[in-house]
Order: structure tokens, then C-alpha cells, then sequence
């Protein structure tokens, strides 16, 4: 199954699988109000479908700051994602050192959460 959200600010596309759900998001650019609504999408399709895993493939072109991500970070827990395992890949090589940063705070917050630089590490890492 496959279903688009194509709206402001980016375009989100889930996949179910039997072992995970996947969402690929697209952008121009990342920010609070970005993450934001790609989180909170995905709390909600993974509570609709029942997913206790997920992968998010993330390619959104101006980097979000470190305040940024440690606002919506401390938040995740809020949007209902604590139990479910989430693996998470940004194409944005500049953004890794930020999102080790947000990895921290996450699971600081109770979340099991891990950041990869490659989508068949993140999908081993997260049916393991």
C-alpha cells in the first residue's frame, strides 16, 4: 500500500510492508514547522496502520539548526511515537552531525530511535 500527502510544507510518501512501514519525504527545505508536520504524519500513519516500525527517508534541501531540531525533537514523545522503533535517513549529508544531535535528545525523551547514512543499514538496524 501506498499513500501520498502532498501538501505545504513537504510531500510525504508512505509504504506498508509486512515488516515496517516506510515514509520518503521531500522538500526545499527543512525547518521547525517542517519537521513538525512530517512527524506528526507519521505518528499518525503509524497509528493507523498499526506499525511498531518505521523507516523515514528524508531529502529536503536547506538544513533545519541545531534549536530547531532540538525543539521538535523534545516533542516527538508528545506526537505519540514512544514504542515505536524508528530508523531515520537524511540525504542531506550536511545534516548529519545535527541529526546524531537529535538522535540524543530523542532517545533522551524515550524513544528508540537511530540515525543512518544509508537506507539498507537503517532497514537491517530496524528488523533486527
Amino acid at each position: 500500500m501506498t499513500e501520498n500527502f502532498s501538501a505545504d510544507p513537504c510531500k510525504i510518501t508512505f509504504e506498508l510492508s509486512d515488516t515496517h512501514l516506510r515514509a520518503f519525504v521531500e522538500g526545499s527545505e527543512d525547518s521547525y514547522a517542517v519537521s513538525r508536520y512530517l512527524w506528526t504524519k507519521v505518528a499518525a500513519e503509524c497509528r493507523r496502520t498499526g506499525a511498531t516500525r518505521v523507516l523515514v527517508v528524508e531529502n529536503l534541501g536547506s538544513p533545519s539548526s541545531i534549536n530547531e531540531t532540538y525543539r521538535v525533537t523534545t516533542e516527538l514523545p508528545e506526537f505519540g511515537l514512544v514504542g515505536i522503533k524508528i530508523a531515520f535517513v537524511d540525504l542531506v549529508e550536511t545534516q548529519h552531525n545535527i541529526n546524531q544531535f537529535g538522535e540524543l535528545v530523542a532517545n533522551n525523551r524515550g524513544l528508540n530511535a537511530k540515525i543512518f547514512r544509508s537506507v539498507d543499514e537503517a532497514e537491517a538496524w530496524l528488523l533486527d
